[in-house]
Parts: structure tokens; C-alpha cells; sequence
């Protein structure tokens, strides 16, 4: 069947970014959109009486909507966030205790429509690279971070997060210097989510795009940056220590004083690697 029509059996769950509006809905997706409807697409589709954004959280081939009930999307707006992290965006909203997942599926987003990815560009790491182990590393506030970073990196794709917006910068540029591949968020989703070195962020960055994750990094753990205000408050480190664990990456906690929470919980996970 062409020109938009629905192909039977092919069902995308939708959560619409609308306030105030914690439901998800099913939509039948018409063939034209079969390739890029996928779990964490951007979409349009229709809701009571107007077109709403939002994302495709699951495809499959039922649904527990009569057949005659559902209608078909829209359209495909943007790639959005890979599977494994918009699982990561749902587990996220439960565990603080709040039926938001669009606030957290939000952040996990481009910051504009990307209509397709690039290539990769990988230079010093590898899918598949060496997965250093997961550990808590003090270091002075004075202490030059970049080599804990680099020993933490090992040859696997990365994600380094820093609560500074200006030491996110500084810190790219000078991997950038050692030789890796760096994509900075939010801007450069985009590069990030083709596959590079490094990606570096704000805590917004345990959400980033990052094919085949092998290392987390968090540098200055106990700042107060690294918890999201907004309901659900969830926290940067919480949220990649279970990301690590999801996609078997080690997460390294870098601070002067690390919390009891980052000790207690990376010794637990470095006696079962």
C-alpha cells in the first residue's frame, strides 16, 4: 500500500510532549514512515483536534485499541534518542516517582529537527575498545582532570560530564588536542549520536547519544549541578550508574570528597564485574 495509507499490524506508542498529559497513546504508522518510525523518533500526530509532538517510545504489531480506532501518525520529525536510552528516560521518570517521562524524554533530545545521521568519526576508540573498570577517583580541586579522564576513556566510546558549562568546553578542546573525536551537547547532538570519541556535557549528558557507550565519566560527582530541579529530580550519577550497568560500561566518579552514595555504590559494582 503507498501514499501514506496504514499497513496493518504495524503499531508505534507515542508519549505527545504536552503538558499536563502523562498517557501514551497507539498510532498506526503508514508505510511511507515504516523505516523511520523506530523507538525515540520525533513525531506529529494527531490529538484531540490538533497535531502535538512527541516520541515513539515502542513499535510492535498489536495493540489494545480496536483496529478501527486507530489513526495513523502524522509525520516523522526528527532521529531522537536510540532505544536503549529512551528505556533509560522511562526507567528514569519511575524511579523518582513521577509520571512525567516527556520531561525526561525532552532532555534526552536534539535541540532541532535532525532529518538523518552522518557517518561515524571515530579516531582514538572503537566499538567494542577496552572497557577500563569502574572505580572512585579523588583528586584536588587544583588537580589537572584530564589525565583521570583519559586513563578512565580506555578505547571505547565515552561520555564525560562536568557541572560546568565552560569546563565542558575547555575539557573538549583539549581532547580534541590528544586526538579524539568530541562532540559537545547539546549542540553538536547530532555528531554525538553518528558515533565520536568523546561526547561532553552537563548533566543533561547521561541521556547522550553515544553507539556502543563504553565508559562514563563523571568529574566532580558531589556537585549540586549534577540534580535535575525540575519533577522528576533525578540525578546525574544515579542515572549513569544505571546506564552503565544497562550497556556493561564503567562509570568513574572523579571528586575531591566523593558522596557515600558514589562509594558505596561503584564498590558494589566493581565485586560484580
Amino acid at each position: 500500500m503507498a501514499g501514506g495509507r496504514p499497513v496493518g499490524g504495524v503499531v508505534a506508542r507515542v508519549v505527545p510532549d504536552v503538558s499536563g498529559l502523562d498517557k501514551q497513546f497507539d498510532y498506526r504508522v503508514p508505510i511511507d514512515m515504516v523505516d523511520r518510525a523506530v523507538a525515540g523518533a520525533l513525531v506529529r500526530v494527531p490529538l484531540h483536534g490538533r497535531r502535538v509532538g512527541g516520541w515513539i517510545i515502542a513499535v510492535g504489531a498489536r495493540s489494545e485499541v480496536p483496529d478501527e480506532r486507530l489513526v495513523p501518525l502524522a509525520k516523522v520529525s526528527s532521529v531522537g534518542p536510540p532505544a536503549g536510552v529512551v528505556d533509560l528516560a522511562m526507567w528514569t521518570a519511575t524511579r523518582w516517582g513521577s509520571p512525567r517521562a516527556a520531561a525526561v524524554l525532552r532532555t534526552a533530545s536534539p535541540p532541532g529537527n535532525v532529518p538523518a545521521l552522518g557517518a561515524p568519526s571515530y579516531r582514538r576508540c572503537a566499538v567494542g575498545g577496552r572497557r577500563p573498570d569502574s572505580r572512585v577517583v579523588r583528586l584536588a580541586p587544583n588537580d589537572d582532570p584530564l589525565p583521570t579522564v583519559v586513563e578512565a576513556i580506555g578505547t571505547a566510546p565515552a561520555i564525560v560530564l562536568h557541572p560546568s558549562v565552560a569546563a565542558c568546553r575547555a575539557l573538549a578542546r583539549r581532547l580534541q588536542r590528544e586526538g579524539y573525536s568530541v562532540a559537545v551537547l547539546p549542540e553538536q547532538w547530532s555528531a554525538a549520536a553518528a558515533g565520536v570519541d568523546v561526547v561532553v556535557g552537563g548533566r543533561s549528558a547521561v541521556f547522550a547519544p553515544c553507539p556502543a557507550v563504553g565508559a562514563i565519566v563523571l568529574i566532580d560527582e558531589h556537585d549540586e549541578a549534577f540534580q535535575e530541579e525540575r519533577a522528576p529530580t533525578w540525578h546525574a550519577r544515579d542515572v549513569a550508574i544505571e546506564r552503565a550497568r544497562r550497556c556493561g560500561a564503567a562509570v568513574t566518579l572523579v571528586s575531591p570528597a566523593p558522596t557515600l552514595r558514589a562509594s558505596s555504590v561503584v564498590r558494589c559494582r566493581a565485586l560484580v564485574r
